[in-house]
């Protein structure tokens, strides 16, 4: 039986946004949706996906709801002359021509710019570098969770935090970007890496 939004569990809800990262970021062509160079695609014709049409009763206030309600805010919904489109903020491994990203122009504009991870990884980030991996950017928060602004950007149980020279990376030529969500975002080098030159600090969680 189909259901409505108020008959979504958490785990449902938090599987239906799964799904609506995947698609966004991923896979729309797999799903035969049309992305535009910004990474929308009509709202109407994602709520046509079988995953939403063929369980909930009201799939667009499905939607519309786990956008509005996200507490990362990694959705945008938007209006064109075409109608409304729906789109991932950030995370892509799909490349856009027009990202909806605003390039960062000095480091005054970013002064705390700071990676999220975890100790099993710290040893090969420490040798190698932050790498994009087959993300578009990697990604790096304005602060720590829970400080003011910070919406997303890292993990919330990380327990490594990388701090980035911010200053020195624009100075080389390495862009950075802020999404619609205020999440930092950079390509990297010409290999996708942000080298440890560039780590300012590193602080580990319940360490002084």
């Amino acid at each position: 039986m189909k259901k409505l939004y108020s008959e979504l569990s958490p785990k449902d809800l938090s599987r239906y946004s799964r799904f609506m990262s995947s698609v966004l970021r991923h896979n729309a062509s797999a799903h035969r949706l049309e992305m535009d160079p910004d990474g929308g695609v009509k709202l109407a014709d994602f709520a046509k996906l079988p995953r939403f049409n063929n369980e909930l009763s009201d799939p667009a206030d499905v939607i519309l709801k786990i956008v509005q309600y996200d507490n990362k805010k990694r959705y945008s919904i938007y209006k064109k002359a075409q109608g409304d489109f729906i789109r991932a903020n950030q995370g892509h491994s799909i490349k856009l021509s027009e990202p909806p990203l605003r390039r960062v122009t000095s480091s005054t504009e970013i002064p705390v710019a700071v990676h999220g991870t975890f100790l099993d990884k710290w040893e090969k980030i420490k040798m190698l570098g932050l790498s994009r991996m087959n993300r578009q950017h990697i990604h790096l928060s304005p602060g720590m969770p829970g400080n003011s602004g910070v919406i997303s950007g890292m993990r919330s149980n990380a327990t490594v935090f990388i701090f980035i020279d911010t200053k020195k990376a624009l100075d080389d030529s390495i862009p950075f970007f802020i999404s619609d969500n205020n999440v930092i975002l950079t390509p990297g080098n010409q290999d996708g890496l942000l080298p440890s030159t560039y780590f300012q600090r590193v602080e580990f969680a319940n360490k002084k």
